[in-house]
Parts: structure tokens; C-alpha cells; sequence
């Protein structure tokens, strides 16, 4: 009976040792299979193991490992990075975190990490498993259109002529520069709730400009009445021409007062 015992024993031994073997040579490949850099950290926040993409920025992986992540997290994102991880640790699972890292090959290189935790046999947590995937370009696009957008707002708000964006499909106001609201004496919350016809003083001449630059992408007015909120009138030239803006189909109206010349 002890002979049938040790021998069942030692069967199981070898099958969960194949599954073992089976079960790490599945995460090698899958490890070894993605541009994601897999990585394991315990409590302590020491790698455990990284993915060999690493490679690709100039780390060795294998020399990695037991050294603490937050030693390789670049200095202005430290502070975030490790109040990210003491958090991960008091929830018990893994907190999503974008840092950056100065990598010896590529220069600084953005990430984002995402995973869960790894628990042992007694369900105590005892480290996190997951991805760092690296997101430069992704974030220097959004960079590179924030900026965009912050130029495009000073020029907007600072050109002295009115600017007003319109909706090609109904004619309302998108938005408009303070110029704009001043000469027509709205708040800017006021002015996009008024239809197309609450600003002018000639709604069937604004109307064929409006199909004009619809049919032919642009157009010119010598002059064009427009009504500010008193009732008084502004004799206005005005530019118009069509374009695509944050997805969607606009027309750009830009008028000047040209009480002057009258």
C-alpha cells in the first residue's frame, strides 16, 4: 500500500511538473511574442521577471531583475508613479500608470502599465503580473494637437476681426472670439444659443452666403447688416470659407466693421 502511494505520488510529481514546464514555456512565448514588455514585481516593488523587448531599449532584462522599477522611473513622474504603487498595494490590485523612463538606447520614452496582482497558494497577494506598453508616439501626437489647439485659441481669441464658427448643417454657432462677442454684445453662452438669423439684420442675403460657400467652399460679402443684442446695426465685409474642425463640417464667417468707410 505505501509502494501504490509514493508511486501515485510521484506520478502526480511528473504531471504537475509537465504542466509546470507546459504552463512557463506558453508564457515564454507569449512573453517573447508581443512588442508589450511583460513584467512580474513582488511587494516590494523589485522586478521579477521582464520581457526581452526590454532588449530594445538598451536594458538587459535578466540584470533587472531584483532591482526596484522606481530606480528606472524618470525623476518628474517618481512622486506619482510611487504613490500609484502604494495604492496598487493597499487595493490589492494593479492601478493603471503612464511614467517615463530615460532609456539608455531610445532617450525618454513614455509607458503606460497595466495588471492585476498575483496571489499564492493561501490567497495572500504577492506581487502584480501585467504589461508596460510604450505609448511615445500616441502621446506626442495628443502633445503635438494640444499645442495645436493652444495656438489656434490665442490666435482666435486675440485676432481683432469677429470670427464666428458655423454649423454647415444648421447654420448655428459653434463658437466665436471675443471680438465677435463684444461687437455683437453677448456672452458667449448667449450667442450659441441664438439661431442663424438671430445676428442678422438681412437672414435671406446671410442665407444665399451661406449656400454659396456650401456650393463653391467659400465666399465674399462687401457688405453684410448684422444686429447686435440692443437692435442696433454693424456694417460688416465678410469672409466665409468651409472646412472640417474637431470632425466636424464648419463654415469659418470672419467680418470686419467697416463703419468707417460708409
Amino acid at each position: 500500500a505505501l509502494r501504490a502511494a509514493l508511486d501515485s505520488l510521484e506520478q502526480r510529481v511528473v504531471e504537475r511538473t509537465a504542466a509546470l514546464a507546459e504552463s512557463e514555456l506558453k508564457f515564454r512565448r507569449l512573453a517573447e511574442g508581443t512588442r508589450d514588455i511583460l513584467y512580474t514585481i513582488d511587494c516590494e516593488g523589485a522586478f521579477q521577471y521582464l520581457g526581452p523587448q526590454l532588449a530594445e531599449y538598451g536594458f538587459d532584462p535578466v540584470q533587472l531583475v531584483g532591482q526596484p522599477f522606481l530606480h528606472f522611473i524618470y525623476p518628474d513622474d517618481l512622486e506619482a508613479v510611487q504613490a500609484n504603487f502604494l495604492a496598487s498595494l493597499a487595493a490589492e490590485t494593479s492601478l493603471p500608470v503612464i511614467f517615463r523612463v530615460n532609456t539608455p538606447t531610445q532617450g525618454i520614452r513614455w509607458f503606460e502599465e497595466r495588471g492585476s496582482s498575483n496571489r499564492d497558494a493561501r490567497g495572500n497577494m504577492v506581487g502584480f503580473t501585467g504589461i508596460i506598453r510604450d505609448i511615445t508616439e500616441t502621446r506626442l501626437a495628443a502633445d503635438t494637437l494640444r499645442e495645436s489647439e493652444e495656438k489656434y485659441r490665442k490666435l482666435f481669441e486675440t485676432e481683432t476681426d469677429l470670427i464666428v464658427l458655423l454649423d454647415a448643417q444648421t447654420g448655428r454657432a459653434l463658437d466665436a472670439n471675443e471680438a465677435a462677442l463684444r461687437a455683437y454684445g453677448y456672452t458667449r453662452e448667449e450667442f450659441l444659443t441664438l439661431p442663424p438669423e438671430g445676428y442678422s439684420a438681412e437672414p435671406e442675403a446671410s442665407l444665399a452666403l451661406l449656400n454659396r460657400v456650401l456650393e463653391k467652399g467659400r465666399a465674399h460679402a462687401r457688405l453684410r447688416w448684422h444686429r447686435r443684442k440692443d437692435g442696433t446695426l454693424i456694417p460688416l465685409e465678410v469672409h466665409a470659407a468651409r472646412y472640417s474642425w474637431r470632425g466636424r463640417d464648419i463654415i469659418c464667417g470672419v467680418g470686419r466693421d467697416i463703419s468707417d468707410q460708409l
